[in-house]
């Protein structure tokens, strides 16, 4: 736990390949930048957008070398919560903001990256952001 957000996650291997889900959530921050409430009160909030590094150590890591790809889903990354924002009571969409949704409703990589074990061992710095989640498949190379 880091302030007030707590960081988790877990991996798993199948096949040729071990996945790796971290997500970071924070009871206090709700996102909006408007109003909450919360058990009866009403207050003014603002959104917290700190990200965190998490350093992983893989031991036992199958491969000399490794294909990373990396999804992360928050405020900035495969998310179209800020073009819903700008159009926040709008009727009609241009033709642009309606490319930009389609375009926002497919999943995609935010980094791709070779990774290499040393002795048996992988270690990742991934980051995962307030509120979001960080994917990552490894695969062998």
């Amino acid at each position: 736990q880091r302030g007030g957000c707590r960081i988790a996650g877990f991996a798993s291997r199948s096949g040729d390949a071990i996945r790796v889900l971290l997500y970071a959530h924070n009871e206090g921050d709700y996102g909006s930048g408007r109003t909450a409430s919360v058990r009866g009160r009403t207050a003014s909030v603002r959104r917290v957008n700190p990200a965190y590094d998490v350093t992983l150590d893989l031991a036992s890591f199958p491969w000399p070398a490794a294909q990373l790809t990396e999804y992360r889903l928050d405020r900035q990354h495969n998310s179209f919560l800020a073009l819903a924002e700008k159009c926040r009571g709008k009727k009609v969409f241009s033709k642009d903001e309606v490319a930009e949704l389609l375009r926002l409703q497919e999943l995609a990589p935010t980094r791709q990256a070779e990774t290499r074990a040393e002795q048996g061992k992988a270690r990742l710095t991934l980051e995962v952001a307030n509120n979001g989640v960080t994917f990552v498949v490894l695969e062998p190379r």
